[in-house]
C-alpha cells in the first residue's frame, strides 16, 4: 500500500508540472528542528505485564532535501520534496527518510516577496524508531504517513534564483513494530524550520 500511495504522489505531482505552463522550480533545503517521538508499548514490556504504557522521548533534528516544485498563475505552488533527516536522542540517533508533497498557498500576486500557508502529505521510513529498543527483525525499518503545515515566504533574487525560509510542522504516524517482548507503536512531531535555495525555469 505504501509503495501504491508513493507513486500516485509522483503521478499527481508530475501532471501538476505539467498543468503549470512549464513554469517549475527546483530547490535544495537545509532542515533545523526539534521534536517529541511518543512510544505506545504494548504488554509485555515489563516482564508479566498486562497493560499498556507511554513513553515520550525528545530529539533535536538537522537534515537536508532536495525538491521539484510547479508555479501557477495565481503564484500557488505544489511541491514534491525527498528529504534526509537526522533526530538525535540522548541515546542515539534516529536516521529517517521522507517523501512529502505539499501545496503552498500564496498571499501575493508579488514576483519579489511571496508569503505563503503550506499543507501536504508524506510518507517516511525510519531505521530507529526508538532509539534505545532493539527490533527483532534486522530488515524491519518503522514506516509511517505524515501531515505537514507551516508558513513561509519566499525572496526572489536576480537570475531566477529565490531564498525561502519556512517554519512547518510534522505530525507523523508510524506502523506498528514488533519489539521483542512487546509491540511499539511511535508517533512523532517535530517543528522544523526550513532554509531553501530554489532556481526557476519558465519557458
Amino acid at each position: 500500500m505504501k509503495k501504491i500511495i508513493t507513486t500516485l504522489l509522483f503521478i499527481l505531482a508530475s501532471l501538476s508540472v505539467e498543468a503549470a505552463n512549464n513554469k517549475i522550480y527546483v530547490g535544495a533545503s537545509y532542515l533545523n528542528g526539534s521534536g517529541d517521538t511518543t512510544l505506545v508499548l504494548g504488554p509485555g514490556y515489563v516482564w508479566g505485564s498486562t497493560g499498556t504504557a507511554t513513553k515520550v522521548k525528545s530529539f533535536d533534528l538537522t537534515g537536508f532535501g532536495i525538491k521539484l516544485g510547479a508555479i501557477y498563475e495565481s503564484n500557488d505552488r505544489l511541491e514534491i520534496s525527498y528529504t534526509l533527516i537526522d533526530e538525535t536522542f540522548v541515546d542515539g540517533i534516529n536516521d529517517k527518510s521522507s517523501l512529502d508533497i505539499d501545496y503552498l498557498f500564496t498571499f501575493s500576486s508579488d514576483d519579489e516577496v511571496i508569503p505563503y500557508f503550506s499543507i501536504g502529505i508524506g510518507s517516511y521510513k525510519s531505521t530507529n524508531p526508538g532509539a534505545d529498543f532493539v527490533v527483532t527483525n534486522a530488515d524491519e525499518k518503522a514506516r509511517g504517513t505524515s501531515i505537514n503545515y507551516g508558513l513561509g515566504i519566499i525572496y526572489s533574487l536576480e537570475n531566477e534564483l529565490e531564498i525561502e525560509l519556512a517554519y512547518r510542522v510534522k505530525n507523523m504516524t508510524g506502523d506498528e513494530l514488533i519489539v521483542s517482548p512487546t509491540t511499539v507503536e511511535p508517533s512523532i512531531e517535530a517543528s522544523v524550520l526550513h532554509f531553501s535555495l530554489n532556481y526557476k525555469y519558465m519557458k
